[in-house]
């Protein structure tokens, strides 16, 4: 079991392993749902309100934009007719990867989610001592995607040889936070107002899976989840980032170098922070650092998620 309290801060580097596009194959899946080649989303988003014109308008904007992220363009047109179009757009992309998911293999290489499982389960053998036992785990992911949830769902269920309804009632119980959303809360038989990986493909299955992403202000100073994450920082005794870029705009977001300054002046301890820069160069690291955690230090390898997580004494 993991013994110590333990954060994991997940970007979209530790889901793409799993099918999922990061930040900039995002960008570039989302330009190319204006091609004069129509998907099948494109007429579900008509049957919506939002013809391929609208869809194309978005796109050119986001393409034209020059921002590192989708995040980072929707932060600044919160009232724009975007803010609709740009969730259906992303709902599209990312449950297109969800569907792959079930049918595929193991990964060959880089299964971390695996590795996490092995040490949530450590020395459990029955789901009710399971779920006593989640107590020092909490997750926040700056992903929509469900897949770190349909993964344990399945590991719980054939693990513990329980039901999917027993194995979702256990999956709850873990604190899983998606600060931007998800194409709506995982649940493994479609009960509302979840969605499973095999939803149906039809416009009302998309509308609930867009609903789910969240879109915040650029200029908003608190929101409830980011609040909840910085709590969860100062209760953790050890924070791991895993496939997160530290981009400016999320860092910033998460305000853990104000919490460390103010637990600093109080001359209060906090916890031992731990990162995966797995191709980032030694200034980007730095830099990474400096808007992280401020002058202060950290362990850091350059290895892809699973590899790193082997290397440091986090889910131990």
């Amino acid at each position: 079991m993991i013994e110590h309290r333990t954060l994991l801060v997940l970007g979209a580097g530790a889901s793409v392993t799993y099918g999922f596009p990061l930040g900039h194959d995002l960008l570039a899946q989302l330009c190319s749902m204006a091609d004069t080649n129509p998907q099948p989303y494109v007429g579900q988003m008509a049957e919506l309100g939002h013809p391929h014109e609208g869809l194309t308008n978005f796109c050119k904007a986001l393409l034209g934009s020059g921002l590192p992220s989708v995040d980072a363009f929707l932060a600044r047109h919160t009232h724009s007719n975007f803010n609709e179009i740009a969730r259906l757009a992303i709902a599209s992309c990312i449950d297109r990867c969800e569907r792959l998911l079930p049918a595929e293999k193991l990964p060959k290489a880089d299964d971390w989610y695996r590795h996490l499982w092995l040490r949530m389960q450590a020395n459990v053998d029955h789901i009710h001592t399971f779920v006593a036992s989640i107590e020092n785990i909490r997750i926040v992911t700056f992903n929509y995607d469900r897949s770190l949830e349909y993964f344990l769902h399945r590991g719980i269920q054939n693990s513990f040889g329980t039901d999917g309804e027993q194995a979702q009632e256990a999956l709850a119980q873990i604190p899983i936070m998606h600060v931007y959303g998800q194409l709506a809360p995982y649940h493994y038989c479609d009960r509302l107002p979840g969605r499973s990986f095999w939803s149906s493909s039809t416009a009302a299955s998309l509308k609930l899976a867009a609903d789910g992403i969240k879109v915040i202000e650029q200029t908003r100073q608190g929101d409830q989840d980011f609040e909840t994450a910085r709590e969860w920082f100062k209760w953790a005794e050890k924070t791991c980032f895993i496939g997160f870029s530290f981009d400016e705009f999320n860092t910033r977001r998460l305000g853990f170098k104000a919490i460390l300054d103010s637990l600093e002046k109080e001359k209060k301890g906090y916890g031992q922070v731990f990162a995966s820069t797995y191709g980032m160069t030694t200034t980007e690291v730095h830099k990474a650092l400096l808007r992280t955690l401020g002058a202060r230090s950290w362990e850091t390898h350059g290895k892809q998620s699973l590899e790193f997580l082997r290397n440091i004494d986090v889910l131990y």
